[in-house]
This record gives structure tokens, sequence and C-alpha cells, in this order.
């Protein structure tokens, strides 16, 4: 080690600088947690007002999170969905149901053809 010096520290003021490094982490974590507004109830959404929401089915829901592409509050024994998750899975591209009704979903007519 040439030019280089290292200096030796007594116990003490190695668990003083430790106890130092933690106590500012903490107030760090603590000023963050702060700043953050929590989750309003309004950004908490139940699964039916998360269909009505998104406007996808309940059962593309729980494949979303089947997947693993949803994440999920637990609440009690319900399920709760937030607000950005759901936003965040339409922005990835899932595609909302339409107006049609399930019935007459994929089918395609021709003018001729008579529905029944």
């Amino acid at each position: 080690m040439i030019g280089s010096t290292v200096s030796l520290i007594d116990q003490t003021e190695l668990l003083q600088a430790v106890r130092q490094e933690i106590r500012s982490e903490f107030d760090a974590l603590r000023q963050d947690r702060n700043a953050r507004p929590l989750a309003s109830t309004s950004d908490i959404l139940t699964e039916r007002q998360a269909c009505e929401y998104t406007r996808l089915s309940r059962s593309t829901l729980q494949r979303a999170r089947r997947r693993g592409a949803l994440t999920t509050v637990g609440v009690g024994r319900t399920i709760r969905y937030r607000r950005g998750d759901l936003d965040a899975l339409l922005l990835a591209g899932a595609k909302p149901t339409s107006a049609v009704a399930p019935s007459l979903r994929g089918r395609t007519y021709s003018a001729g053809d008579q529905r029944v």
C-alpha cells in the first residue's frame, strides 16, 4: 500500500458512526414518507368499481391479477384495487370491453344475414 494511509478507529467510534448513519437514513425515510400523500379512499376501489372505472370485465381483472400484471390490496377477505394500478394496466395495453352485448361479440354479419 504505497502512498495510502489507514486510520484505525476503536469500537466506540465505529459504533457512533454506524448509529449516526442509521439516524440519518431514518430521518430521510421519515421526510420522504411525510412528503408523499397517503392514498385517499377514492383511490381504493372495490372490484365492481374497478370494472366500471376501467370498463374491463371482472374475469379480465382476475386474469390480470393472476398473471401478476395487476396488484391488489387485501382488506380483510375482500380485494381492492388502487386507481393508479388500474391506470397502469390500461396503459400497458388491456382492452376495454365494448358496449356490444356479450352474445354478439366476435360475430360478424353481412347485410343479408338475419340476427336471431
